[in-house]
């Protein structure tokens, strides 16, 4: 549901670029950084006004940051100094460095302050009487300090991600291929995550020391800005797509919550309320109220009603309570339309470009589906909120969705056969380079697949599959795995086909004595050597793999072993298929020791090793 634009601050009324955004902690009072000038916005008042404007610096504004306790914040830019001011925008003291001031990050705990520049980091406090400075061989781009005031992270152009303590000792370093515009700790409680957009087009996330979280997610775009919303649960990201974006603390894209004209250099949440303001390259200011409504008893992760409340430049927006019911409507209408909209198009053509992101949408809601409260065990797809899944049913989109993925798949094969040659028509053809398609590419595997495994979750989803054309597919993309070095290729393994694969495995079995079709489904499982090549597949790359995907893959391998219909012979009888078996015996044997809990469970599998090794 798009927003409804109610005012805005234009081109004409701020005639320059707005670079920065900052809110006072208690979300009443916000400042802008527009060319050189400081708006300074009282939003506590009716009107929420524009209550002062400032011009003190000499250079464009490209940092805010605004104390913890409310009663402080700092300005830096171009010319190279750093102001501090009081919350009245009184001016109290500068400081400056050689070069332009590119970030700027208050202690949420004390007062101190971090400034960063193209030659050096500054750290300021209220009692020391000089600026302490660090020396840095890259541009400073980016500074947040973690929830205890006792680390800061710092991302620069040329890539590199610095941890370091407050005094400015470096403690770790994380390296990112190209430029790191933007990073936000998690503000949740005991929660020391970082996440970081870099202009590889990737949104990634790290612990506090230094280690990677999951897998890179593709975005598409460059991120400027990066704001984690309400308490850490959602981000939201701005930057080159000239849009400001929805994301999960977990990477997941969730909606668009406005576009521009220009690319959007600041995109902020406001602290203690449903906003988030932007500030644009095309010279607009805008403010967004999100309403969160529990539709269809989504209260436990918020499905987004993102109901009329564009406010660019502080419009006010009264809340109307009737509306809930009719934004419940439109939402569930709106669904059914992008799942009418899924249709079957050559892979790599233009409207298969144009259908990526309508499939990244729908893969989305029914990812928040999946954290609706539990529904009773024999509760059909009709008697549970999963809307998503029930209409690919009920449209009967559901076998078109698998009949994409696999011609998805079988182009994928090609492009990586050919090093890319194959793919190459498509990418000039949409004037995309290799690297920005098999970006889509990847996109598109990954929501598809996810809206697959969500769709196999339900047993009259498989009920109306096409089997033959899900255990082929499935065998092949397990058989793509077994090519040395390409898992590599995956930004987050986690979400890839053959990952994916092993998951939609389980669902079939764990639901098999449900199925007219058992026996058949067993033995396709075995002419298309589905469990060698997941013992293959783990062998290669289970330290990549979270380790409830590979229990998953673990237990649905148990459930064939424990099978009334099981022949032994039928499935290991080849000496192929029984070496690359066997392969998964010290992933078993090291699992067991993590997880010794599951060693009855896993009883049927390590006495099958045992009688194959002999």
């Amino acid at each position: 549901m798009k927003p409804k634009k109610i005012l805005e601050r234009t081109r004409e009324e701020l005639r320059d670029i707005v670079w920065a955004i900052a809110f006072r902690p208690d979300g009443k009072q916000m400042v802008v950084a527009v060319g050189s000038r400081l708006l300074v916005f009282d939003l506590n008042s009716s009107d929420q006004r524009l209550a002062k404007i400032l011009t003190p610096h000499k250079g464009h504004v490209f940092a805010l940051s605004y104390s913890s306790d409310g009663k402080r914040f700092a300005s830096g830019g171009a010319d190279c100094t750093v102001i501090i001011w009081t919350a009245q925008a009184d001016g109290l003291l500068q400081y400056t460095h050689g070069t332009s001031i590119q970030a700027l990050a208050y202690n949420p705990v004390t007062q101190q302050l971090a400034s960063g520049t193209e030659n050096d980091i500054g750290l300021w406090s209220p009692e020391q009487k000089q600026v302490q400075k660090e020396r840095v061989n890259s541009r400073i781009l980016c500074m947040a300090w973690t929830n205890d005031g006792q680390f800061l992270a710092c991302g620069q152009f040329n890539g590199i991600i610095t941890i370091r303590d407050r005094s400015g000792a470096v403690k770790h370093h994380i390296r990112r291929p190209e430029p790191v515009w933007c990073l936000a700790w998690n503000p949740a409680k005991d929660t020391n995550t970082l996440a970081v957009g870099s202009w590889d087009q990737r949104l990634s996330f790290y612990n506090l020391n230094g280690k990677q979280e999951g897998g890179d997610h593709v975005l598409g775009f460059d991120p400027c800005s990066l704001s984690y919303f309400t308490s850490g649960e959602y981000l939201v990201i701005g930057g080159s797509n000239c849009k400001a974006l929805l994301y999960t603390r977990d990477g997941v894209k969730l909606s668009t919550i406005c576009e521009s004209n220009g690319w959007i250099w600041s995109a902020v949440a406001r602290p203690k309320h449903n906003y988030v303001a932007t500030g644009s390259n095309d010279c607009t200011l805008s403010l967004y109220q999100l309403v969160f409504t529990t539709v269809h008893g989504l209260y436990q992760l918020p499905l987004f009603i993102f109901f009329c409340s564009l406010m660019a430049s502080l419009g006010r927006y009264q809340s109307r309570s009737d509306h809930t019911e009719s934004l419940a409507t439109e939402l569930s209408q709106d669904l059914v339309r992008q799942i009418r909209g899924l249709d079957l198009v050559p892979v790599l053509s233009e409207a298969w470009i144009g259908l990526v992101e309508r499939v990244q949408r729908i893969a989305s809601i029914a990812l928040m589906e999946q954290h609706l409260p539990g529904a009773e065990k024999d509760s059909t797809l009709w008697e549970v909120d999963q809307l998503t899944v029930r209409y690919l049913v009920e449209e009967s989109k559901l076998n078109m969705c698998l009949r994409g993925m696999a011609d998805y798949f079988q182009v994928k094969i090609r492009a990586f056969e050919s090093n890319m040659e194959s793919i190459q028509p498509a990418a000039e053809a949409h004037r995309m380079d290799v690297a920005e398609l098999r970006a889509r590419m990847e996109q598109f595997e990954f929501s598809m697949g996810l809206l697959l495994e969500c769709a196999f979750q339900r047993i009259e989803a498989l009920q109306i599959v096409d089997m033959h054309l899900l255990l082929e597919h499935m065998h092949h993309a397990l058989l793509f795995a077994q090519t040395p070095g390409i898992m590599a290729h995956y930004s987050l393994i986690d979400k890839s086909q053959p990952v994916l694969c092993t998951l939609y495995l389980f669902d079939i079995l764990s639901k098999i004595d449900n199925l007219s079709n058992d026996s058949s489904i067993l033995s396709s499982i075995a002419e298309r050597k589905i469990l060698p090549l997941i013992g293959g597949f783990l062998s290669a790359n289970h330290l990549r793999m979270k380790a409830p995907f590979v229990q998953v893959a673990l237990h649905a391998i148990v459930i064939v072993l424990d099978h009334e219909c099981f022949d032994q012979n039928m499935y290991f009888g080849d000496a192929e298929n029984r070496d690359m078996f066997l392969l998964l015996q010290p992933i078993v044997n090291q699992f067991l020791v993590t997880h010794p809990t599951c060693r009855s469970k896993l009883l049927p599998l390590t006495d099958m090793l045992k009688r194959l090794a002999r």
